[in-house]
């Protein structure tokens, strides 16, 4: 499967596009949730969407994903990662949280 720049949510109507792709509920919530957990056993991957709330291609993607992946073996979870700055177009709310990974040891950044 290929995605390239043309997948994009129209600024003008991305709640509709993004509530199409997503349950309401689901664009509500406070927290990081599961979309779509595929396949099962060891081992267990997972593919996270909207860490940053300004990037919603990734939702497009683990969307297409759930729909159209086969698992041989393993576990798959496609989960969004953060849903009150997807749905207000923001990159984060309080906290960047792609500043939370574990990094080096005693490094910072």
């Amino acid at each position: 499967m290929f995605f390239d720049g043309r997948i994009m949510l129209n600024p003008e109507n991305r709640i509709g596009q993004l509530k199409n792709i997503l349950s309401e509920e689901n664009l509500t919530r406070e927290y990081s949730y599961v979309l779509a957990e595929l396949g099962r056993g060891s081992p267990v991957v997972a593919v996270s969407a909207a860490t940053h709330g300004d990037e919603e291609l990734g939702v497009k993607i683990i969307s297409d994903l759930k729909n159209r992946l086969q698992v041989r073996g393993g576990t798959i979870r496609l989960f969004v990662a953060n849903p009150p700055a997807l749905m207000r177009g923001v990159r984060f709310i309080t906290e960047d949280l792609i500043r939370g990974y574990p990094g080096i040891p005693g490094k910072q950044g």
